[in-house]
């Protein structure tokens, strides 16, 4: 339990300041002491697994019930609260789901991440030489212009964390409240069992509740910073291209300079680029979460609204429902967004330097030999393809900006089915 509470804590005592410390302090534990983190870490997750798998199959049983046996008693007991607060039963399928996205979530953050050591070094121990030279991105260092983000975008979060209190408050005076309406089949020896088994199973489900909001904030912090870092190594690759034409207008009568200068440049650009692929490959964990994220959030996302927009409930409920929608359109659209600019500008300094070798094609026949010529009009033309590179839905399909709108026209697709099947069909 103690491992448990102290994988939590960051949420629990949240303070933006520190929220990331705690999660790179696990990593290194991990490289430096392996026998340590198994048993502090390792171990502490393995029981969340256990117990998130446990609450996915118990939602789904809570859907299966809730479809043929309608029991307030039975769900206030059991800590049914999607039933508490007015859900049908389809709502539990959503949950479990949900419940199976953050199992996901937690082992590829702490078990699974390859981006843990490149983010610690920018985002704790802020090494400016992370970045390639002259490590800045406009007129700002690049380190100090991700950390500040990812400030910003904590601050944000707390808003969240207010919201998760503030339901949790809720839950339990809902509860109380219902046992004190109900005092009577709580007494006696059989009755005491009954709020033992009350007060357990909701301790379990605000645990399990931590456990999802936690790995799911963890996770798009985590990836909003990397992916800002991929898209500042792919603008500075392409400023490399665009200081180089600079350079070379200025020494445009100085051939053999010249040939130097473009040789060099175009070397460097190799390299670089091929770093910010290899980035890229090892960021997939980013596009497997996308994809685990926007599968079940989607379809939860528009029946919340359907379930705003047509159903009467409580000025509280409808707070929390309404908070919880903002937070994931801003999660499913803002997040998409992100992946399909950096995209975006990881093939921009692609067409740049495709630009660069059809237009200097005969100052290069000419002066840079035959080998290396080869070399990198053979890197030019792996990237004039049909199947760009870059982050992609689980390797599934390359996020663009179009993509983005088909996700848009898919929501709203959603929400008519929703509203279609569940909604106009319980009340006509």
């Amino acid at each position: 339990m103690k491992g448990i509470i102290m994988l939590l804590s960051p949420l629990l005592l949240y303070r933006p300041s520190f929220y990331l410390q705690h999660y790179f302090d696990c990593h290194r534990l991990a490289r430096e002491n392996p026998n340590e983190f198994q048993r502090k870490i390792h171990d502490p997750i393995r029981l969340l697994n256990m117990l998130m798998i446990w609450l996915a199959i118990r939602h789904a049983y809570f859907a299966i019930r809730r479809h043929h046996i309608q029991d307030r008693f039975w769900d206030v007991i059991n800590s049914d609260v999607m039933d508490e607060v007015g859900f049908d039963y389809w709502s539990n399928i959503f949950a479990a789901a949900l419940i199976y996205k953050s199992y996901q979530f937690m082992n590829m953050l702490y078990l699974d991440n390859p981006t843990a050591q490149i983010l610690d070094r920018i985002l704790i121990l802020r090494e400016k030489k992370s970045f390639y030279r002259p490590y800045r991105y406009n007129r700002y260092s690049a380190v100090n212009f991700i950390v500040s983000i990812i400030k910003i975008w904590l601050w944000f979060v707390y808003y969240f964390k207010i919201n998760l209190d503030f339901g949790f408050i809720s839950l339990s005076i809902t509860a109380i409240e219902f046992i004190w309406n109900n005092f009577n089949e709580f007494s006696g020896l059989f009755g005491y069992f009954r709020l033992i088994q009350c007060i357990i199973n909701r301790l379990i489900l605000f645990i399990g509740l931590y456990v999802f909001a936690h790995v799911t904030i963890l996770m798009a912090t985590i990836g909003i910073a990397y992916l800002l870092t991929v898209y500042i190594y792919s603008w500075q690759t392409d400023q490399l291209l665009h200081c180089d034409n600079h350079h070379q207008h200025r020494h445009h009568n100085r051939n053999n300079k010249s040939s130097i200068n473009l040789r060099c440049m175009l070397k460097q650009f190799q390299v670089r680029h091929t770093k910010n692929l290899e980035r890229i490959q090892t960021g997939n964990i980013y596009s497997r979460a996308l994809l685990i994220f926007l599968l079940p959030n989607i379809p939860f996302n528009c029946y919340l609204l359907v379930f705003v927009i047509f159903t009467q409930t409580t000025w509280i409920i409808r707070f929390i429902s309404c908070s919880v929608i903002i937070e994931e359109f801003a999660g499913i659209f803002g997040i998409h967004l992100l992946f399909a600019l950096a995209n975006r500008q990881f093939q921009k300094s692609s067409i740049t330097f495709m630009h660069i070798l059809a237009k200097k094609h005969q100052h290069i026949n000419r002066h840079i030999y035959i080998a290396n010529r080869l070399k990198i009009i053979n890197y030019g033309q792996n990237f004039h393809a049909k199947n760009k590179y870059g982050f992609t839905y689980g390797k599934l399909e390359l996020i663009t900006m179009n993509e983005c709108v088909k996700y848009l026209l898919l929501y709203s697709q959603l929400l008519m089915f929703i509203y279609v099947h569940i909604v106009f069909r319980r009340y006509h």
